[in-house]
């Protein structure tokens, strides 16, 4: 998947510097947007942001080990390959496991960030003892129990 973003990255860079360079004569991108299209400008634009977006996405990605697979034993799927289809990829902060977005909530029965917030690890870590798990909405997300 991170060959496909970067291949993607590629190509979006290329269309930009073309269409830019066949509108206004010149590889400087903040020339760019001093043509005379609006068409341009928007199209350009978008594609910055485009290309902002792919960037983040491969660093953010390529911070995941390859070898990484979810702990979720219903799962157990590589974290990279399924990134962006089980919303993305979380560590447990004591024990540093991976899992998907998804796979931690449904398997550890509370939200990550609140996790973080009240120094929780995973199921497998804390030993899932009940004391010291919270479900969901035990704890608002603007901190404090409620």
């Amino acid at each position: 998947m991170l060959k496909n973003l970067r291949i993607g990255f590629v190509t979006n860079l290329i269309i930009f510097i073309a269409l830019g360079y066949a509108s206004t004569h010149s590889v400087n991108p903040l020339r760019f947007w001093g043509c005379e299209s609006l068409f341009i400008k928007v199209v350009l634009t978008f594609l910055a942001i485009s290309l902002f977006l792919q960037l983040i996405a491969i660093y953010v990605i390529s911070r995941i080990p390859e070898d990484a697979n979810c702990s979720d034993p219903d799962c157990g799927k590589s974290i990279r390959t399924f990134y962006f289809i089980y919303r993305g990829g979380v560590m447990c902060p004591r024990c540093k496991r991976w899992y998907h977005g998804s796979c931690w909530e449904r398997f550890n029965k509370i939200r990550y960030f609140d996790a973080l917030k009240s120094h929780l690890g995973c199921k497998i870590c804390e030993g899932a003892e009940p004391s010291k798990r919270r479900l969901f909405g035990e704890e608002s997300i603007f901190g404090g129990d409620s």
